[in-house]
C-alpha cells in the first residue's frame, strides 16, 4: 500500500500525469462504456453528442497537461492536476448534455445529472491515475535500461581496453625477449667481463627500467594505444634501433561481455509480426471491468440482479484468470496468452447475452463483449510490455554484474606482469651477468657457455612469469570503477588513506568492497529516481580491532521494509539496507587479516598491520 502510494503522488507531481497515453484510454471509454447507456436514450442516437463530450473532455485535459507542464513546484502541480481533472471530469455530462441540446436529440433526464456527474468524479481520475502509474513506471524502466545499457557498454569498452593492453605488453615482453635473446647470443665464446657487463647494463637493466616505467606509468601510451588490427605490429626496442614485433594471438582470451540491445528485439519483432502479450495478474480485468460498470449498473439494475450480476462478473473473471495458468497452458508464454484472451473473449459474450436476457437491446448488449475484450486486451498489452522491459533490465544488470567481474581487475594484472619480468631481468638476469663479471675477470670457456645457458633459460621464462602474475584488487580497481560509473551518475567517491592502503595490501578484503561498491552502483541505478550517489570507504577501529566500513549512498529513502535478497552476494557479504534522511544506505563492514610486516627487528614479535 505504501508504495502504491508513493507510486500515485510520483505520477502526480512527476510532471507527466496526462499524456497521450491518457488520450488513447480516455477516448474509447468515453465513446463507449461512460456514454449515457440505460439512461432513457438511445447510444447510437446519442453519439454525436458522446462524440462531442469526448472531444471536450480530451480538451480539458490538455489544458491540464500544458498547466502541470509549466508548473515547477511540485505541490501546486499535484493541486492543479487534482483540480482539473476533477473538473473535467464533472463537466462531462454537462458538455454531453450541450451537445445533445444543440444538435436536438434527447438528453437525458435532469434528475440523474448529479449521479452522472459523481460517477464521472470518480471514474475518471481512477483510470488516469491508473494509466499515469503505469506510464511512469515504463518510463522509469526505460530510463534504467538506457542507463544500464551505458554502463554495460562503458564496462565492456574498459574490458577491451584492457585486453588491449594486455596484448601490448605481451608484445612488449616477447620483444625484450627477442632483444635479449639475440644480445646472449652475441656473446663471443671466451667472453670478457666489460662484454658480460655491458649486456647486463645495455640489455637487461635497460629491459628491466622500461618495463617497471611501463608498469608505473599510470597513462602508458603503449598501453593505452594498443593497435585494433590483429595483424598490426608494434613498435618497441630501444628509442634509435625500434624492434618490429607481431602481436601474439591470445588463445585463452576471453570474449568481452555483451550487452543485449533491446532495439534488436523490437525490429525481429516487427518484421515478424509479433506482438508482446502476457497474461495479466489475476484479477486486474474484473477491477477494472467492474470499476468502470458498476456506477451504472447500480443505478439502473434492480439490487437483487445487481448483485447477481457482480457474483457472475467475479466468477467469470476467476475462469479467465485461472485457464491460462493451468499445467496444459502454463508452460508456454504465448499458448498461456492466446488462451487468456480466449477466455476473455467468450467472458464478453455470455456479459453480452445477460444483457439481452435483462432487457437490452442493440449497442448496449454489445457494450459488454466490446468492453471486456478491449479491457483484456489492454491488460495484456500493458503486462507484456512491462514484462518485457524487466527482462531487458535482468539482462542488462546480468551483463553489469559479469563486466564489472571483467572489468575488475582492469589493467592491474597487466602491470603486475610487467613488474614480475622487470623483477626477473633484474634480480636474475643482471645478477648472472654481473656475478660471472666480478667472480670472474676473464671468464672461460665453460663459464660462459654456462653463462649463455643460464641467461638463455631466463629469457624463456619471461612470458610465464608474465602470464603467471596473480591479478588483484584494491583501490584503483574501485576508482576505475566508480570513474566508469561516472559518466552515468552523479558520483562522489572519498577512499581514506588508511583505507586505500590496508585495500592495496589485503586483495581478499578490497575484493570483498569491490562487490558491495559495485552491486550499491547498480541499485541506485535500478531503484533510485535522481541518479545520484556517493561512496565513502574509511578504516575505523572497533574493539575487535579496525575494519573498513563502505557505504553506499543514494538519494531516495528506500521503501518500507525494503531489505536485500535472501540469497544476495553482498548480503552474505554482511550488507545492510538503511534508510538515512531521505536516501537509502548500503552499509558493510569488513575485517582484514592480519597482515604481518616485514619490516621488524631479529628477536622482536612481529608487528600486525
Amino acid at each position: 500500500m505504501n508504495r502504491l502510494a508513493r507510486a500515485v503522488r510520483g505520477a502526480l507531481g512527476g510532471g507527466r500525469f496526462v499524456s497521450v497515453w491518457s488520450a488513447l484510454v480516455v477516448a474509447p471509454l468515453s465513446l463507449t462504456i461512460m456514454s449515457p447507456v440505460g439512461a432513457g436514450i438511445d447510444v447510437a442516437r446519442a453519439f454525436p453528442a458522446t462524440a462531442g463530450a469526448t472531444l471536450a473532455l480530451l480538451a480539458g485535459l490538455g489544458v491540464v497537461a500544458l498547466c502541470e507542464r509549466c508548473i515547477r513546484r511540485p505541490a501546486a502541480r499535484i493541486a492543479v492536476v487534482v483540480a482539473g481533472v476533477v473538473v473535467c471530469a464533472a463537466l462531462r455530462p454537462l458538455a454531453q448534455d450541450q451537445w445533445a441540446a444543440a444538435l436536438a436529440l434527447p438528453t437525458p433526464a435532469g434528475s440523474q445529472l448529479p449521479f452522472r456527474i459523481a460517477t464521472n468524479v470518480v471514474v475518471w481520475p481512477v483510470v488516469l491515475t491508473a494509466v499515469a502509474v503505469l506510464v511512469r513506471s515504463m518510463h522509469a524502466l526505460r530510463r534504467t535500461n538506457a542507463l544500464l545499457r551505458d554502463v554495460a557498454r562503458e564496462l565492456a569498452g574498459a574490458r577491451d581496453r584492457a585486453v588491449l593492453a594486455d596484448r601490448a605488453a605481451r608484445a612488449q615482453v616477447e620483444a625484450a625477449a627477442v632483444d635479449l635473446q639475440r644480445g646472449v647470443d652475441d656473446l663471443a665464446e671466451r667472453a670478457d667481463a666489460g662484454a658480460v657487463r655491458r649486456l647486463a647494463a645495455d640489455g637487461f637493466r635497460a629491459w628491466t627500467l622500461r618495463l617497471q616505467d611501463l608498469a608505473d606509468e599510470p597513462a602508458s601510451p603503449v598501453l593505452l594505444d594498443a593497435p585494433d588490427a590483429p595483424d598490426a605490429p608494434v613498435f618497441l626496442g630501444a628509442p634509435d634501433t625500434p624492434v618490429f614485433v607481431d602481436e601474439p594471438v591470445l588463445a585463452d582470451e576471453p570474449a568481452a561481455p555483451t550487452v543485449p540491445d533491446p532495439s534488436d528485439a523490437r525490429r525481429t519483432t516487427h518484421r515478424r509480426g509479433r506482438i508482446l502479450l502476457r497474461v495479466p495478474p489475476r484479477g486486474v480485468v474484473t477491477v477494472l471491468y467492474t470499476a468502470c460498470t458498476l456506477p451504472f449498473a447500480m443505478r439502473t439494475t434492480a439490487p437483487a440482479a445487481l448483485v447477481a450480476g457482480i457474483v457472475v462478473v467475479c466468477a467469470l473473471g476467476a475462469a479467465v484468470d485461472a485457464v491460462p495458468r493451468t499445467r496444459r497452458f502454463g508452460g508456454d508464454p504465448r499458448t498461456a496468452t492466446a488462451a487468456f484472451l480466449a477466455c476473455a473473449l467468450a467472458t464478453g459474450g455470455v456479459l453480452s447475452v445477460l444483457a439481452t436476457m435483462t432487457g437490452q437491446t442493440g449497442v448496449p448488449a454489445l457494450l459488454p463483449i466490446v468492453d471486456y475484450v478491449a479491457f483484456a486486451l489492454a491488460a495484456a498489452l500493458c503486462t507484456g510490455a512491462v514484462h518485457a522491459l524487466r527482462r531487458e533490465q535482468r539482462r542488462l544488470s546480468a551483463a553489469v554484474a559479469r563486466a564489472q567481474d571483467t572489468a575488475r581487475e582492469g589493467a592491474r594484472p597487466v602491470r603486475e606482469g610487467l613488474r614480475r619480468v622487470a623483477e626477473l631481468l633484474h634480480r636474475e638476469g643482471q645478477g648472472a651477468c654481473l656475478h660471472i663479471a666480478l667472480a670472474h675477470p676473464e671468464p672461460s670457456r665453460t663459464q660462459t657457455a654456462h653463462l649463455r645457458e643460464a641467461l638463455s633459460e631466463i629469457v624463456r621464462r619471461m612470458p610465464g612469469a608474465y602470464a603467471s602474475a596473480e591479478g588483484g584488487t584494491g583501490a584503483d580497481a574501485i576508482e576505475e570503477l566508480t570513474e566508469t560509473w561516472g559518466r552515468v551518475l552523479d558520483l562522489r567517491l572519498e577512499i581514506a588513506p588508511p583505507a586505500r592502503g590496508l585495500l592495496d595490501r589485503a586483495p581478499g578484503v578490497a575484493r570483498d568492497v569491490y562487490d558491495l561498491v559495485a552491486e550499491g552502483l547498480l541499485n541506485v541505478l535500478k531503484h533510485s529516481g535522481r541518479r545520484r550517489a556517493d561512496v565513502e570507504i574509511a578504516l575505523v577501529p572497533t574493539g575487535a580491532g579496525p575494519r573498513v566500513r563502505v557505504r553506499v549512498r543514494s538519494d531516495g529513502a528506500p521503501a518500507t521494509g525494503a531489505t536485500l535478497r535472501p540469497g544476495s552476494h553482498v548480503r552474505a557479504l554482511g550488507a545492510r539496507l538503511t534508510g538515512d534522511d531521505d536516501a537509502a544506505v548500503l552499509e558493510a563492514s569488513f575485517a582484514p587479516a592480519a597482515v604481518v610486516s616485514p619490516e621488524h627487528r631479529a628477536g622482536t614479535a612481529p608487528r600486525a598491520t
